[in-house]
């Protein structure tokens, strides 16, 4: 067995930050959350009933990619990434997500509020 400093620091990695792969994993599911909201919204027109010759391109296309969207959502929804250093990606990628969020309410939490009060007397 290595007693070697960095062998040791090593083995104690993986609980280094545990705290950051937790917020990557709210991070993912909000994200997620957002794409199946974003596909929901999106459902593209039924094509089925409609003539052949009537068509296009995008008619066509469209319903596929959509397609393609949700299942590879799906699949990386179920089938999420092993790699350690992934998830901590995904905590650092969250953590700027609410940064944005805290600015974003900074900057627009006063408008909203003074026109929630204006209609609101």
């Amino acid at each position: 067995m290595d007693n070697h400093p960095q062998a040791v620091h090593e083995a104690e990695r993986p609980h280094e930050r545990l705290w950051l792969r937790r917020i990557g994993f709210a991070a993912r599911l909000a994200l997620y959350g957002a794409v199946f909201f974003v596909l929901y919204k999106s459902v593209p027109e039924n094509i089925i009933d409609r003539p052949l010759a009537t068509l296009t391109i995008r008619h066509i296309v469209y319903p596929l990619l959509w397609l393609l969207a949700l299942l590879m959502l799906i699949k990386s929804l179920f089938n999420p990434v092993k790699d350690e250093a992934v998830r901590e990606d995904w905590g650092k990628f969250g953590i700027a997500i609410i940064a944005v969020a805290v600015v974003a309410g900074a900057i627009f939490l006063p408008n909203i509020v003074a026109s929630f009060h204006a209609m609101h007397p």
